[in-house]
């Protein structure tokens, strides 16, 4: 279904368009090839969106949201060795750029993230108690949380 929408409705290419009009289609593409589990195409997608957020347009919310998106194909293809310095730069970011005064879903995104990946020896039992707390920080905000429980089941979670 997904396809037959994306073949009628979004445009052949949207590098043509004007780019704060093409930077929500690449996203929704980069959203659709996560769901496919295409994360090299989601992540061609990601690039050219983040390229998009630029000029008088360009906005915060959405340069956070692309790079938890970013942060989330990093980890699902090279794995969480590497994540924890690239969540602490996506963090001192959206500070330094009063990204909703350090707080919002994205920054308890990135938070719960770099408590998973930081732990020494990625504890499973750790792992369990940050996404408990995790739910419970969100209060019912689902956006990037489907995105945290895929790293978690992939790289933590117990399989009993």
């Amino acid at each position: 279904m997904a396809k037959k929408i994306i073949a009628d409705r979004f445009p052949i290419n949207p590098d043509q368009i004007r780019k704060e009009t093409a930077l929500h289609w690449w996203r929704l593409l980069a959203i659709y090839y996560i769901y496919i589990e295409d994360y090299s195409q989601a992540e061609v997608s990601v690039h050219k969106a983040l390229a998009a957020n630029t000029g008088k347009t360009r906005t915060t919310d959405l340069e956070m949201n692309l790079r938890c998106i970013s942060l989330f194909l990093l980890i699902m293809q090279e794995g969480p060795d590497l994540a924890a310095d690239i969540v602490l730069r996506h963090i001192r970011y959206a500070k330094r750029h009063g990204y909703n005064k350090g707080e919002g879903f994205m920054m308890l995104f990135l938070k719960a993230v770099y408590d998973l990946v930081s732990y020494p020896d990625f504890d499973k039992i750790h792992a369990q108690k940050v996404r408990e707390r995790y739910i419970t920080d969100l209060g019912g905000e689902r956006r990037l949380f489907l995105l945290f429980e895929k790293i978690y089941e992939k790289y933590f979670h117990y399989s009993q």
